[in-house]
């Protein structure tokens, strides 16, 4: 039998499906097994969690019956969570009950379904969930890549748009296809442009970065293709360019929006052909570099100004990125704060003090027009500062301190998501900070006043992306 072609890819993934009633398990099985996945079902909760325990069953999600025999749903579940929090487990129902789907979702269910089940519906909520879950691997993958080979600095957080970054970047970089990386200043497309690098068959080559803007029109061309002894005055021997240096690793060309047209014309050339010519010289030399291109000016704003060559940029633009700012990834802050903070330490050599509350969410509120960048420079200015003190309100800068009124603005302002989800998930957040605050930032105590595992407790703080909250001193 061969399977539909959305199907396909599908094959390696395993569901486990439980459910007391024969019929709607046999039913609900054959249906995913004609999707092309492969499926071990369970008649209760018991054998389902004995699989588990035992290394029998591996499931890539889980879709248990909610009242069952002994063992229910929500009880699985948590177990589930405890052994391994990134199975998605989707939980069924005959009752449309609000309690109990909160309920669910709190302990962590990805889904709450009530019977009968409509099973295309089913389906698109497993392709959903298990997409997802892909996503999460590859992008969880490369930061610890990243973490590992850079430090990682400035793409930290789990925001949407980050992720959709991250996503893009791995993907691409596994051809050898330009990149356009675009973004306002300090948004971190030179990080990307190593991220790019060292996810790619390039990354033990060089990365080479050729800032533009930085070098005149003579200077910029000779960097770029290199010259020949005697070639101009004061070119006193041969000397490779950029290219050459890159060699079969990956040219960066950094503001590329600032090459001047004369310059783009041989730019465009090179990229065509992949040969160019020293300058002064007339052996063509081999270009083997993958090219990645970054810039935080409006690139077809400039092709309609007459600026930059059309067929340059659509060279260049095989394959956009363009970076959030970070205003965009605010739920990304509170990590980004903590991991800036220490690397400021470790660049500088000073203590890494704590961050009072007022301190901590006047940079929350603010919003950063030189983003990561500026951001960095804040916390180092207040850091040097507070002396190894706590840092308070009064060591940001004075455009940081927000006035009352502006406070309660913001307040009237801030849109509110009443939805289901949306509601239990701040409460949720608001009952493990409380639980944190009580236990002074003691996972373990915390966990065991909230009545679940540290370890589903660290879960829920990365889901939510709650970085420990310094108290006041």
């Amino acid at each position: 039998m061969t399977l539909p072609k959305q199907a396909q890819h599908r094959i390696s993934e395993t569901l486990a499906v439980v459910e007391d009633e024969p019929v709607q398990r046999e039913v609900l099985a054959g249906s995913l097994e004609d999707e092309g996945y492969q499926v071990q079902t369970f008649p209760c909760a018991e054998d389902c969690w004995r699989a588990l325990q035992h290394g029998e069953c591996s499931p890539d999600l889980v879709i248990t019956d909610l009242c069952m025999k002994d063992m229910s749903g929500i009880d699985l579940l948590g177990h589930i969570k405890e052994l391994n929090p990134e199975i998605p487990v989707v939980v069924v129902s005959a009752f449309a009950d609000v309690p109990q789907a909160v309920d669910a979702v709190r302990a962590g269910a990805f889904h709450f379904l009530t019977k009968p089940l409509e099973l295309d519906a089913v389906h698109n909520l497993i392709h959903e969930a298990l997409a997802k879950r892909r996503l999460e691997h590859e992008v969880d993958s490369l930061r610890s890549r990243l973490t590992e080979e850079l430090g990682l600095k400035g793409l930290v957080g789990q925001s949407q748009h980050l992720t959709e970054v991250l996503t893009q970047a791995n993907r691409v970089a596994r051809t050898d296809v330009p990149v356009l990386l675009m973004g306002e200043s300090g948004t971190g497309k030179n990080l990307l442009a190593k991220t790019i690098h060292l996810a790619s068959l390039r990354g033990s080559g060089p990365l080479v970065t050729l800032n533009c803007s930085t070098l005149g029109e003579g200077v910029l061309e000779s960097e770029l293709f290199g010259h020949e002894k005697g070639s101009f005055t004061g070119a006193e021997e041969t000397r490779p360019g950029y290219f050459e240096q890159a060699a079969e690793g990956t040219l960066l060309l950094d503001e590329v929006g600032e090459i001047p047209l004369h310059v783009q014309v041989k730019l465009l050339n090179v990229l065509q052909d992949r040969t160019f010519l020293r300058v002064g010289g007339s052996q063509p030399i081999p270009m083997q570099a993958r090219i990645l291109a970054a810039t935080n000016k409006d690139l077809q704003q400039a092709v309609s100004e007459g600026t930059f060559r059309e067929d340059l940029y659509y060279r260049l633009n095989v394959f956009t990125i363009q970076l959030p700012t970070l205003r965009e990834r605010k739920a990304d802050l509170p990590a980004l704060i903590e991991r800036l903070m220490e690397t400021i330490a470790d660049e500088y050599g000073l203590e890494c003090p704590p961050l009072q509350r007022d301190a901590h969410d006047a940079l929350l509120s603010y919003s950063f027009p030189g983003n990561v960048r500026e951001l960095k420079n804040i916390l180092a200015r207040a850091m040097v500062m507070a002396s190894g003190s706590p840092v308070t309100l009064n060591d940001l800068p004075v455009a940081l301190r927000p006035t009352p009124e502006q406070g309660a603005s913001l307040a009237r302002n801030e849109p509110e998501d009443n939805s289901l989800p949306e509601q239990v998930t701040r409460l949720e957040t608001r009952l493990i900070e409380e639980a944190l605050d009580a236990h002074n930032r003691v996972k373990t105590r915390a966990a065991e006043s909230l009545g679940i595992s540290e370890r589903l407790l660290r879960y829920k703080i990365k889901k939510y992306n709650l970085t420990p909250r310094p108290k006041d001193s």
